[in-house]
């Protein structure tokens, strides 16, 4: 598991990708969201040749959302740190979403 934490076009981003098996990975990712706050989500996708592909049936959770007056560095890191502390619920969920599919 490794997470990364850069600044794009759209401000600051945290990302970090765990595996699930099967070809699967949870992506928890942070961010501005269009809303103007912060929002953490978790979505599975899977590769499909170079592409990370998800559809509509795939797991998706909001995991936090949170509005600051400025989305720094500082706010995005502190969020997903604390999101990730619940990285193991949020995988059992993800690996429940496929089993019950």
């Amino acid at each position: 598991m490794k997470t990364k934490i850069q600044v794009g076009f759209h401000g600051w981003r945290a990302s970090t990708q765990v595996s699930l098996g099967s070809g699967r990975v949870l992506n928890i990712s942070t961010g501005k969201c269009t809303a103007g706050s912060v929002r953490t989500t978790a979505l599975v996708s899977h590769m499909e040749g170079m592409f990370d592909v998800s559809s509509s049936n795939d797991f998706l959770m909001i995991l936090s959302q949170t509005r600051y007056s400025l989305c720094s560095k500082k706010a995005v890191r502190t969020q997903h740190e604390t999101a990730l502390k619940n990285l193991k619920s949020v995988k059992a969920q993800a690996l429940a979403h496929y089993t019950m599919s």
